[in-house]
Parts: structure tokens; C-alpha cells; sequence
């Protein structure tokens, strides 16, 4: 017999969490996940390429102000 490790509170959670469920309810549920982890993506590659764009306006600004 193979023993698992021991599992942290919070993956005990999420598997209580999603042992309530049926099938249908943890699809969804875990959907729900994936669109909130592919939303909190482009809202971080949103805020680098707003950061670059600034930096290069900034070194554009600066190069045309001193010449």
C-alpha cells in the first residue's frame, strides 16, 4: 500500500470543498478558477506593458527635450 503525504489545511479545504459537489458543480467550479487565473493574468501583462510603454515614452521625451 502506498501512503500519501501528509496534505496541508488548505489543500484539505479545497478537497472538502470539491467532495461536497457533484460533477457538474466542480467542473464549473474549477472553470471558474481558470477564467479567474487567466483574468489575474492579463491584468498583470496590462500593468508590465503599461510600465514600458511609460519608461520608453519617458527615454523618447527625454532624447527629444535635449536635442
Amino acid at each position: 500500500m502506498i501512503r500519501s503525504k501528509p496534505r496541508s489545511p488548505q489543500e484539505r479545504r479545497w478537497l472538502k470543498v470539491l467532495g461536497t459537489l457533484n460533477e457538474f458543480q466542480a467542473r464549473l467550479f474549477l472553470a471558474s478558477l481558470a477564467r479567474l487565473y487567466y483574468v489575474q493574468e492579463m491584468i498583470a501583462a496590462l500593468i508590465i506593458f503599461s510600465v514600458l510603454f511609460v519608461g520608453a515614452s519617458m527615454v523618447v521625451l527625454i532624447i527629444f527635450l535635449l536635442l
